[in-house]
């Protein structure tokens, strides 16, 4: 028997202008460099949320070339989001210091008191230049647009998802071959977003156009969990042929699907496996996003009422000015977008029993098989130091 290969992997979606469509961001390189992780982790999970590279190629094959050098493997995730920039609110100006008058050498106590009372005066003058609320640093604002192959036709509002074309997905195929990758990921939808019909028989089409580049690519596809329904999975794997599929045990828990009951059904076509903590359900999840696609809305009419105000209205302060208005619109995207919960430590609450998934991963370790384990969490070591203490055999002589 073969000696167990596990590869213990993070994520990788900052590449996108240096932002995570995640709070906190579970991206290795927004909470230490590569370099940090080397001797930690042996998998690189490279979201590539740039459809068809028209915008980050070089900064994708920089990372790769990164990852190779530093002895990683990488997995290529298809565009799951798409980043677009809008402009941020102007910076909070520096407080004037208004000129400090010349002091006779001796002053009267009513000179005094004139002299204080004139630099409170211009104390709260200078406040009235600065705008309306918190400080706001100058950092684009990001909207990660949700992108997926097929997107159902029943959503209330369709166009918060963009539909990516073959196009869009057969340069990071291309990529994925000229460096000599293994594997590339699949989103077909988030959780409990289900396909219907029509979508399905589109992603049927996209997918097998896709698997033939692939294969010619010397690739394979995996499909990933979340908004997949298994009798579609086996539909495909049916009519394509080769196709894995990339479990995700977060997803699968918020869908309600034994997590043992259903890798141990699909394990022969299972080689990547997702873990991650999840504690909302699935209307949380939906309200997020539903809120995240109604905040930036709502930050884009802010700043374009802004905008057509003129260079004066920076200096306008209130909260019935177009000022205090775009930087009302600002926080409350930034409050929408924050994610407290979905992404935390493997075990933290214990609001998923992972065991019963680990005991059978270890059975496949065991018998020889190769499994490529992707920490969906913010990086930390007790992650690692709990799958060492569940996964790894005592005659596993290689490193976790």
């Amino acid at each position: 028997m073969s000696e167990p290969r596990i590869l213990l992997g993070c994520v990788e979606q900052a590449v996108t202008g240096g932002l995570d469509p995640l709070v906190p961001p579970i991206s290795v390189s927004r909470n230490g460099t590569l370099a940090k992780w080397r001797d930690k982790i042996q998998l690189l999970d490279l979201r590539v949320n740039d459809p068809g590279l028209a915008r980050f190629r070089p900064a994708f094959e920089e990372t790769i070339e990164k990852a190779r050098t530093l002895g990683l493997e990488t997995i290529l995730t298809l565009p799951e989001y798409n980043p677009e920039f809008l402009e941020p609110p102007p910076p909070k100006p520096e407080d004037p210091k208004p000129a400090k008058a010349a002091r006779p050498a001796k002053e009267s106590k009513e000179a005094r008191e004139a002299r204080h009372a004139r630099e409170r005066e211009a104390a709260i003058e200078a406040r009235k230049l600065r705008p309306y609320g918190k400080p706001v640093p100058v950092v684009p604002v990001v909207w990660f647009k949700p992108c997926y192959l097929a997107v159902p036709r029943t959503l209330p509002e369709p166009d918060t998802f963009q539909t990516l074309t073959v196009d869009d997905c057969t340069p990071i195929i291309d990529l994925a071959g000229r460096f000599g990758l293994r594997h590339v990921v699949v989103p077909v939808s988030e959780p409990g977003l289900f396909l219907d019909p029509a979508a399905v028989d589109e992603l049927r089409t996209k997918v097998k156009a896709l698997a033939a580049l692939a294969k010619a690519a010397n690739v394979r596809l995996h499909l990933r969990t979340g908004g997949l329904s298994l009798e579609v999975f086996k539909r495909l794997q049916r009519e394509i042929g080769g196709c894995g599929l990339a479990f995700n045990a977060g997803t699968a828990d918020l869908e309600r699907l034994n997590l043992a009951d259903t890798y141990t059904a699909f394990r022969d076509h299972i080689e990547i496996v997702y873990l991650h903590q999840v504690l909302p359900g699935i209307d949380k999840w939906k309200g997020r996003r539903e809120a995240i696609a109604a905040g930036i809305k709502q930050y884009r009419q802010a700043l374009a009422e802004f905008k057509a105000a003129g260079p004066a209205a920076a200096e306008r302060r209130g909260k019935g000015t177009p000022l205090g208005a775009l930087l009302r619109a600002w926080h409350a995207y930034q409050d929408a977008c924050k994610n407290p919960n979905a992404h935390l430590g493997l075990f933290q609450n214990g609001e998923i029993n992972l065991r019963p998934l680990l005991r059978c991963i270890k059975e496949d370790l065991d018998a020889g098989h190769e499994r490529l384990i992707v920490l969906e969490t913010v990086p930390n070591m007790k992650n690692a130091e709990v799958l060492e203490r569940h996964l790894v055999p005592e005659a596993f002589t290689g490193s976790l």
